[in-house]
């Protein structure tokens, strides 16, 4: 188990060392689920960003803020279609 990993005699137990484990493991799993749904939900506006980060490296303030709230046409070439493979 990932809890006994220490050196020496656990004051706990196989089974509580397991049961701590499963919990840390419940854990990590939740906030990667609940990574993947946030950039999954926010996939369009990332794609957007990347894109524009290809075609120019950097952008401003006013830039990244026009792409969040979805005014990105107001920028050249933003109103093209993003392909991600």
């Amino acid at each position: 188990p990932w809890v006994a990993r220490e050196m020496g005699e656990a004051g706990y137990s196989q089974e509580m060392a397991a049961k701590v484990d499963n919990e840390i493991k419940n854990l990590i799993d939740d906030a990667h689920a609940k990574a993947k749904r946030i950039l999954m939900e926010k996939r369009e506006i990332l794609d957007r960003i990347s894109q524009r980060l290809l075609e120019k490296e950097t952008i401003d303030k006013d830039e990244y803020d026009a792409i969040l709230s979805a005014r990105a046409d107001s920028f050249a070439d933003t109103s093209e279609s993003v392909t991600v493979e």
